[in-house]
């Protein structure tokens, strides 16, 4: 009688259980190699364990242990790729933030977004913490793991919000020495406070999605300006 072993494991990021989100964020930490890695997210991700007998390598499943061939094993291996090789988006929340950062002031979004990169510049977990707290989040015991699951939670905000408002988050120009947070900041008040510097505190505590919204639209005028000036 034929044995059948219904292997079923994620394929993108969406797909993504909360506990699974954890194991991903705790073997990204391991400074694994490639091949390793996949190894290691297709057994977790799986629910598989793995045995040896007589130098080969078989996988468990409950009580039944299987082997599989090596075209098999690259294709399962091959499925977990996207962990390394796509940006993360619409991660699932292991916070209490909103996922869409709905009724998030625009100046604690910015603030926040500071703070996760540089956690992941540091490894720090204070900064997770300053970023949780200036949303809303609690700000109690976060563990390295649960910090790395927010950071890829936040990696997947940062994708539906460049998905959303495409003209403020354009891709990484050339070789441009990227801007220090304070200067993006002064960037975007000037364009949207039409030289009124006191008007800076209302934009910041507007909401995100409303701040965003207007700086698309104004970066679009600009562009069809100058594309008009062009003619």
């Amino acid at each position: 009688m034929k044995m059948t072993i219904d292997i079923k494991t994620p394929t993108s990021w969406q797909q993504l259980s909360l506990e699974q989100l954890y194991i991903v964020a705790e073997l990204l930490d391991a400074n694994l190699d490639r091949l390793t890695l996949l190894l290691v997210l297709f057994c977790k991700l799986a629910g598989l364990k793995t045995t040896w007998d007589k130098g080969e390598m078989f996988f468990v499943a409950g009580k039944t242990r299987f082997r599989l061939e090596p075209y098999q094993f690259r294709q399962f291996c091959d499925k977990m790729a996207f962990i390394i090789d796509e940006k993360p988006i619409y991660v699932v929340n292991p916070t209490k933030v909103n996922d869409y950062l709905i009724d998030v002031r625009f100046g604690d979004y910015f603030q926040a977004d500071a703070l996760v990169e540089r956690y992941s510049t540091t490894g720090d977990v204070m900064f997770i913490k300053k970023a949780m707290k200036r949303l809303g989040g609690s700000p109690h015991f976060i563990s390295k793991v649960k910090a790395n699951a927010i950071m890829l939670w936040w990696c997947g905000v940062r994708g539906f919000l460049k998905e959303k408002y495409p003209l403020v988050f354009p891709d990484s120009a050339g070789d441009m020495t990227p801007k220090s947070s304070y200067e993006m900041l002064q960037d975007v008040l000037l364009m949207l406070n039409e030289n009124r510097p006191q008007d800076n505190k209302l934009i910041e505590e507007s909401d995100v999605h409303g701040v965003l919204s207007a700086l698309n639209s104004k970066i679009d005028m600009y562009n069809k300006q100058k594309e008009l000036l062009k003619k």
